[in-house]
């Protein structure tokens, strides 16, 4: 029977708890042998029989991890990054950005660092696998756009939005809520999201004195009044994303 998960969530205070079916994935993988297992890994459709979810694959590492069990660990960590890197290359595609396979192979470092951390924080991952490694790929996609100096001040629909500031992301699931965040700021209207960009991302001031000073009302046309209109109206739309992940 898997352990219980002791992680608690930020949001609600409450223990994180696994959906019914990656606890009976966990189950009947436990006690594999490894010939079983390996077999088992190479079942790569989520719907046929054998099949192990990639939240029962980190349950498994740790499990092997306390255990010090070599041949266990390497064979669930081929097995969770081979699957991994189709997912990355399936959303990080060649031509699309400059440096794909680069920034494919972040992601994967970010991932490999989390498992050999071992701490507490991949309780999560084994109970949202895939939102958790999707902010892993997110985050660096976002660095790479701000190395190149290539984000815009207003993003065009779908664009992913920077990463906010690491003080703030301390845990995987604040890394989901601030993900999450970035697609709600997406779907601001647009002069609401220019705002919000401009202040509190691009770092100008709302408005100045000095006529000769670059400011958000400057660039967008408008007084330093709207601005703050625009932003207080994004803030009533983000405010409890801004909780959730303050929490």
């Amino acid at each position: 029977m898997a352990q219980p998960l002791t992680k608690r969530s930020a949001k609600d205070g409450k223990t994180y708890t696994r959906p019914s079916d990656v606890e009976a994935n966990i189950d009947g993988a436990i006690g594999n042998s490894l010939t079983t297992l390996e077999q088992r890994l190479k079942i790569a459709q989520p719907t046929s029989p054998g099949y192990i979810t990639s939240e029962c694959i980190v349950h498994l590492f740790r499990d092997a991890m306390a255990k010090a069990d070599e041949q266990r660990l390497a064979a669930l960590f081929a097995a969770l990054v081979k699957r991994c890197e189709r997912t990355l290359r399936r959303k990080i595609r060649d031509g699309d950005i400059p440096d794909a396979e680069a920034v494919r192979q972040v992601a994967l470092d970010r991932l490999s660092d989390v498992l050999a951390a071992g701490t507490a924080d991949l309780d999560f991952y084994e109970v949202h696998f895939n939102r958790a490694f999707k902010n892993i790929y997110l985050s660096a996609l976002r660095s790479d756009k701000q190395r190149r100096n290539h984000f815009p001040m207003a993003p065009s629909e779908g664009e992913e939005l920077p990463k906010l500031s690491s003080s703030i992301i301390e845990t995987p699931e604040q890394e989901v809520l601030a993900s999450d965040l970035m697609a709600a700021i997406d779907a601001l209207p647009p002069k609401e999201r220019t705002a919000v960009l401009l202040v509190k991302y691009e770092g100008y001031a709302v408005e100045s004195s000095d006529p000769l000073q670059t400011t958000a009302a400057t660039i967008c046309g408008v007084s330093g009044r709207t601005i703050r209109q625009r932003l207080e109206q994004a803030k009533q739309k983000l405010s409890h994303f801004i909780e959730d992940l303050n929490a």
